[in-house]
């Protein structure tokens, strides 16, 4: 039995359509499906859901162009490309000092969703990490945990899964854990997320003291400890201040 692709046509055939009209302007449904090959009802159907949610728009002459929705997108894709930019020289700097792996993430839909890795030293646990993670049990999340009140944290730490012997997975143990990031100013996973692996990471503030983005230098726990966790969590400090620093400066412009 032949094994079904799980790519959805339309949706293929819409971003053709997006990709068009970006690069004409306006155009008009039977060019649309004379130079992509689409038949006109399909065509016709795709255009009208888009126009729906305001991301095409049709003009006086009866061609269609694109609308205000992707003009949202296009401004958050390039206030994280902003960050990006920024952070990675702070971050070369970090690799430099210890040869480790660096990571910069933000906040999505209660995950942590990795910006940029500088990549240190080589171990075998990079294969097996993801550019999405939880927040309970990896460092750069449990800052922005840190921030959920009472109520949000425990609607959070339901039913979440132990991945090692080091995992919190109780809100009412996290409290704790939050007193102590607190008084640091940075937050450890001790092998929370995997054993043999450990991440400190601090967390980047905006002027409102709400968490932008957090940076992090993650490696082997026996090679951290060899290098020295305190000098390590000191420039990891000193430099997620100066990102921040940056960062604040180029939001006023």
């Amino acid at each position: 039995m032949e094994k079904k692709s799980p790519v959805i046509k339309n949706v293929v055939d819409t971003f053709r359509i997006l990709d068009v009209l970006n690069e004409n302007g306006e155009v008009g449904l039977a060019h649309l499906s004379q130079e992509l090959e689409i038949p006109k009802t399909t065509i016709f159907r795709i255009i009208k859901t888009l126009e729906e949610i305001n991301v095409v728009k049709q003009m006086p002459n009866s061609d269609y162009a694109l609308d205000y929705r992707l003009s949202v997108y296009a401004k958050s894709a390039a206030k994280e490309n902003q960050l990006v930019e920024i952070a990675t020289p702070f971050m070369n700097q970090l690799r430099d000092s210890f040869l480790e792996t660096v990571n910069l993430g933000i906040l999505n839909d209660n995950q942590v969703v990795i910006m940029q890795t500088v990549e240190g030293e080589f171990y075998q646990l990079q294969t097996t990490l993801v550019p999405v993670s939880p927040l309970y049990c990896s460092g750069m999340g449990k800052l922005f945990l840190s921030q959920f009140d009472k109520e949000s944290l425990a609607e959070y730490f339901v039913d979440l899964p132990k991945r090692t012997v080091n995992t919190i997975v109780d809100s009412n143990d996290f409290l704790k854990n939050v007193k102590k990031i607190k008084e640091q100013g940075y937050s450890v996973d001790e092998e929370e997320y995997e054993y043999g692996l450990s991440c400190y990471a601090v967390p980047i503030y905006a002027k409102d003291g709400s968490i932008i983005c957090a940076i992090s230098v993650s490696g082997p726990t026996s090679r951290l400890l060899h290098k020295g966790v305190d000098l390590l969590v000191k420039e990891l400090k000193e430099k997620g201040l100066a990102l921040q620093e940056e960062l604040q400066r180029n939001m006023r412009k």
